[in-house]
């Protein structure tokens, strides 16, 4: 069973936002237990497909990599870009992770595509798993290419620190208030900065 593929920003400007694949302390070790579970989920024959599905976003959801954030949008960060306090709730706030690349049809693509070796795995997700921080009524529009060109700022994050996983929400904390601080700062001079003749 595939899903027909929503629209998306396409697979080559994921490629370009996510940058090299990290490495470093247990992340060899977490894809090898990913990748052995993967041939689990992917080739058990008595469970049906929503299991899976379920197994596998769970598989690579809960590690401070799992996903990358890459931009943020202008409103967003027009909330955000000022905004001390802590969230009890991020979704509550009004902000989420936009997933570019839609990650039912990455599942698909997983369980349904060429069995994939653990770095070929690692990579494959890595690439596929990038995020804008937006609000949540923009969680589809971020994925439109227009959409995405005129209200996406993006930022590099290859170590995906900024903004990384803290459970199964996304980290604000001082780090991530200065580098919005600062985006924001950034983004009103060049909105006031007088144009070239």
């Amino acid at each position: 069973m595939t899903r027909k593929r929503v629209f998306t920003i396409g697979l080559d400007a994921c490629i370009r936002l996510a940058g090299a694949l990290p490495t470093g302390d247990g992340i060899e070790e977490l894809n090898a237990i990913r990748h052995f579970h993967y041939l689990r989920v992917r080739n058990a024959v008595h469970l049906d497909h929503n299991w899976k599905t379920a197994q596998l976003k769970a598989l690579f959801a809960f590690h401070e990599t799992c996903w990358q954030f890459v931009g943020i949008t202008r409103k967003a960060l027009a909330g955000l870009g000022g905004y001390d306090g802590r969230f009890a709730g991020q979704r509550e706030k009004g902000y989420q992770r936009s997933h570019l690349y839609d990650q039912m049809q990455l599942v698909d693509e997983l369980l349904t595509g060429p069995e994939m070796n653990t770095l070929d795995l690692a990579r494959y997700v890595w690439v596929r798993d990038v995020v804008v921080l937006s609000l949540t009524t923009e969680n589809n529009l971020v994925k439109d290419r227009e959409y995405f060109q005129r209200e996406v700022i993006t930022f590099p994050n290859p170590s995906a620190d900024l903004f990384s996983n803290d459970g199964t929400r996304w980290r604000y904390k001082d780090g991530e208030r200065e580098f919005l601080r600062k985006l924001r700062a950034q983004e009103d001079r060049r909105a006031i900065a007088p144009v070239p003749k």
